[in-house]
């Protein structure tokens, strides 16, 4: 239990010290503090199990969906009118189905193999795509039959701005790889990028970032990815 004095509640019935807590609670929430607001949350629910107010906060902090759905329940089981309670029981058990039917719920190790592997396709396609032409050029006017000179050049190169910065926003904010390929002239790569994006990327991007540690992965990846496709789909070759 979270540090509480006993003089301050040396006076107070149990149902006066749940309702202090509560009202401290959504005080630290308003405050940015929702570890400590959980923890009061979780005193007045450690007084008083069936508290409905109690185990709604507690529903709405914890981040844990499994502690929250157990919650909702026990609300409901008293409050059976309770509309947002009902809401957001069938939103949570919703998503925790879809995550127990993905391989990922039962099969962590292959699920992370198979992220691994989408990632280096994705490298590896950004890679080729922006791979130079190399042009070898023999020098066979040297003073000796047997000296050759070997020299190579890369052709040049450079970028349509417009198709660069159009096509880094759209892939960042809404998720659509390929609109630079599009704006240049690529047309076949950018609609590669863009199904590649929505079938492939967006998904992972979504599963992954449903935790905090994945977000702040994830997040860093997207904007990489998202300007290394658009800084190809924009180059002008010559």
């Amino acid at each position: 239990m979270s540090d509480v004095p006993d003089v301050e509640f040396d006076n107070m019935s149990t149902s006066e010290q749940e309702a202090k807590l509560i009202d401290e609670a959504r005080e630290m929430i308003v405050d940015g503090e929702r570890d400590k607001a959980l923890n009061k949350i979780q005193d007045v629910l450690r007084l008083n199990k069936s508290n409905t107010d109690a185990l709604w906060m507690f529903a709405t902090l914890t981040s844990q969906p499994d502690k929250a759905i157990t919650a909702l329940k026990r609300l409901l089981s008293m409050d059976s009118e309770n509309d947002k309670a009902r809401k957001l029981l069938n939103k949570l058990e919703s998503e925790n189905d879809d995550l127990l039917s993905s391989p990922s719920s039962s099969k962590g190790d292959e699920h992370n193999e198979m992220m691994r592997q989408m990632l280096k396709q994705q490298q590896a396609l950004l890679e080729q795509q922006s791979r130079q032409p190399v042009i070898n050029i023999t020098n066979t006017a040297s003073s000796s039959p047997t000296q050759n000179v070997g020299m190579m050049g890369m052709a040049g190169a450079k970028r349509n701005d417009t198709a660069f910065i159009i096509g880094l926003l759209v892939a960042i904010f809404l998720g659509i790889f390929g609109m630079a390929h599009l704006l240049n002239g690529k047309v076949g790569t950018g609609i590669l990028y863009w199904v590649l994006g929505w079938v492939v990327w967006a998904p992972l991007l979504i599963l992954i970032s449903a935790t905090g540690v994945g977000a702040c992965l994830m997040i860093p990846l997207h904007i990489w990815v998202s300007y290394s496709q658009a800084k190809n789909g924009a180059t002008i070759s010559y």
